[in-house]
């Protein structure tokens, strides 16, 4: 009896080792993977906010591409005769708030009497117009979801080619309220 306390003993604390090494080893395993997922997670955060972030750098360049546009359109307007109120209003804007904009760009263009091609020069205003108000729109969910996931206003400025204060005026209060602004 006393021989198999003696094996009993000694099996015992080596089972017992043996325990307390394998929960420390699954205790370990643990840790590395809850690790690996926070990592993970992370990793997947910044791919997706530098998805956003491309996403605001390319609707910049659109935004920066629409703009061209209309200035080219509105010294073909001025060249074919259109007043600065007919502009204005396929711009959806005033007719002084259109010429403030565009007067400086319309310096050189001296009215040519043929209008023939000026409703198809101002159509092309309006459209350009609803493409820019579209992309703005676009452009403030994607402010939004970027400073949901903790963009910063000047890595958003950035993206956008604007200052910090730029990007906040614009986009501040509606990418607060998820409005377009």
């Amino acid at each position: 009896m006393n021989s198999s306390d003696d094996v009993q003993r000694t099996e015992r604390p080596a089972t017992v080792a043996e325990r307390a090494s394998q929960v420390l080893e699954q205790r370990r395993r643990e840790a590395v993977a809850r690790a690996e997922a926070v990592e993970a997670a992370a990793a997947a955060r910044v791919k997706a906010r530098r998805r956003r972030l491309r996403t605001l750098r390319e609707a910049a360049v659109l935004q920066q591409s629409l703009n061209e546009k209309i200035e080219a359109q509105v010294r073909v307007a001025r060249r074919l005769g259109a007043s600065w109120e007919e502009i204005a209003r396929r711009l959806g804007v005033s007719r002084q708030a259109a010429w403030a904009r565009y007067h400086r760009i319309c310096r050189d263009c001296d009215a040519d009497p043929g209008r023939q091609d000026l409703p198809g020069a101002l159509q092309s205003l309006h459209f350009l117009r609803l493409r820019t108000e579209g992309l703005q729109d676009k452009t403030v969910i994607l402010v939004g979801e970027a400073r949901q996931r903790g963009g910063t206003w000047a890595y958003i400025a950035a993206e956008l080619g604007v200052t910090r204060q730029t990007a906040w005026q614009r986009y501040g209060g509606a990418a607060r309220d998820g409005r377009a602004g």
